[in-house]
């Protein structure tokens, strides 16, 4: 339907031959409490949009009226989850929107969003009943590699929600910075949260060259609650990621006594890439870090946690006499059944602290920790194998939807990751892939993409790398695969850009 420019694009809909006029005389009205909270963001909504400043009142007269109801179905799913299904009908004298649960709401609000006029104006006569196919529709923003502030990560969870996405994967920590502030751990944003200065080429290239800069930032638990409440009400949780037990240069640097170099000076990292360094598998540290742990289940309440455990380098651990007297008590014959010795204990904390773990598809070299779910970034084996095993998975297969990627010929690019990523190709990611059974597939909760930030250095890059690739994916991760149609996705998004650059989206200008 390109004449209706949706993205991502529901799964009925059809014209009615009416139209809605919107002026400044439309009200708004909400049947229940809950209906209550989508229509008030409705209302910012508007405003902001259109600058039309629409009453709510619960005695609507004679002139035309947009009303929600239902929302108060709040129970979720065993993946935290809950329903999003939503009716949207749009006639001569009014805009009903209906909906079981909250979630339904804000999905129904944001396809509202994508047909409003720039201001007084009118809403094509449309009905449409809507549901996402997978759960789990994410996309993570990695705040290490270059710190982005609460009002940017705002910003991305603003647009986020305009395309229905509805998980915010939040990575946090990592070897170049640690952006969360800790009260039983002061250091690690004290030290860790500041590097002396960037890389400022690619990784590959040689000599490595740096700016003089330092760069460094992290986010207050007052900034993390800002940022929780601003994604609630538009249906998105946020999962934190802190990765261990590598990728921890910034903590060691904090908090030495972590590692396995006793007297050694670590650093935040300054340069791109995998560190060799990690965490000790000492009592004391594995304590430390379940303590680190319950902090953030106190601070975010979505039941996931990210717990990292991806690229672990073992040398440390096979050089040190402490990591392999460990290994021979525990009764374990490599490093990285240690590495899944070390996740189990965190994982096992999670739990019993009421929240589902879940960690990168490395974490199945070693045996999966007890109780952790799979983030698969490694083509589909590693996710097809996790679901195999009976455990849920999350897809985020980076050949085909880290958008930190190169979308056009890199010569014509600035800076970025690897190889090229056009959005042709991130329209064909399925989480699921074809001919695998019902049972195996029922534990691929969806699928997530990526922006990895070593070469994003500003919000501008960044809505630069996400879009519009982020609309394509937008919409595999809504629609069944039946249902998605290329052609005319391309058809719409041409339209779809009219209301990109109303938002002042910085995005690619491929496809033409």
């Amino acid at each position: 339907m390109p004449d209706i420019p949706l993205i991502p694009l529901p799964r009925f809909c059809r014209r009615n031959n009416q139209t809605f006029r919107l002026t400044p005389e439309t009200v708004l009205v909400a049947d229940t409490a809950e209906a209550a909270a989508a229509v008030t963001l409705l209302q910012d909504i508007i405003l902001q949009d259109t600058g039309l400043a629409l009453p709510i009142t619960d005695r609507p007269g004679e002139g035309s009226v947009i009303r929600f109801s239902g929302g108060a179905q709040t129970a979720e799913d065993e993946g935290g989850f809950r329903n999003e299904a939503y009716r949207l009908t749009i006639t001569d004298a009014a805009v009903e929107l209906v909906a079981d649960t909250p979630d339904g709401l804000a999905a129904g609000v944001q396809t509202l969003r994508q047909l409003l006029p720039e201001g007084p104006g009118t809403l094509p006569g449309l009905e449409i009943r809507d549901e996402p196919h997978y759960r789990w529709r994410g996309m993570l923003l990695d705040s290490s590699r270059h710190f982005f502030t609460v009002d940017e990560v705002c910003r991305l969870v603003e647009l986020m929600a305009l395309h229905k996405f509805n998980v915010l994967h939040w990575h946090l920590t990592d070897d170049q910075g640690w952006r969360l502030e800790s009260a039983r751990f002061p250091l690690l944003t004290r030290i860790g949260s500041r590097r002396a200065c960037t890389q400022t080429n690619h990784n590959t290239d040689r000599p490595i060259l740096y700016d003089d800069q330092p760069h460094g930032g992290f986010y207050t638990r007052d900034d993390v609650r800002r940022v929780i409440d601003f994604a609630a009400r538009r249906g998105i949780r946020i999962m934190p990621e802190i990765d261990l037990p590598g990728h921890a240069e910034a903590l060691l640097a904090a908090y030495p006594e972590f590692g396995n170099l006793p007297g050694y000076r670590y650093q935040v990292r300054e340069r791109w890439g995998i560190s060799r360094h990690t965490l000790n598998v000492a009592q004391e540290t594995i304590a430390a870090m379940q303590s680190l742990f319950e902090e953030v289940v106190e601070l975010f309440p979505w039941k996931w946690i990210h717990i990292g455990g991806d690229e672990v380098d073992p040398g440390e651990w096979a050089a040190s006499r402490d990591a392999q007297n460990r290994m021979a008590e525990l009764g374990l014959h490599s490093e990285r059944e240690l590495q899944s010795y070390f996740l189990t204990q965190i994982c096992r904390r999670l739990t019993e602290l009421g929240r589902r773990p879940i960690g990168w598809d490395e974490i199945l070299e070693g045996g999966p920790p007890v109780g952790a779910a799979v983030m698969c970034w490694h083509g589909n084996e590693g996710g097809l194998q996790a679901a195999r095993l009976g455990l849920d998975t999350v897809m985020t297969d980076s050949a085909q939807v880290y958008l930190n990627h190169y979308q056009a010929d890199p010569v014509t690019e600035p800076l970025s990751h690897g190889y090229e990523l056009p959005i042709a190709l991130v329209y064909r990611f399925a989480p699921v892939p074809p001919g695998l059974d019902a049972e195996t597939a029922r534990h691929i909760l969806g699928g997530q993409g990526a922006l990895w930030t070593e070469y994003i250095p500003n919000m501008k890059h960044l809505e630069y790398m996400m879009f519009p690739r982020a609309c394509a994916l937008a919409e595999r991760l809504w629609l069944p695969p039946d249902q998605c149609d290329y052609p005319d996705f391309l058809l719409r998004l041409r339209c779809h850009r009219q209301l990109l650059n109303r938002h002042r989206v910085n995005a690619h200008i491929l496809p033409l």
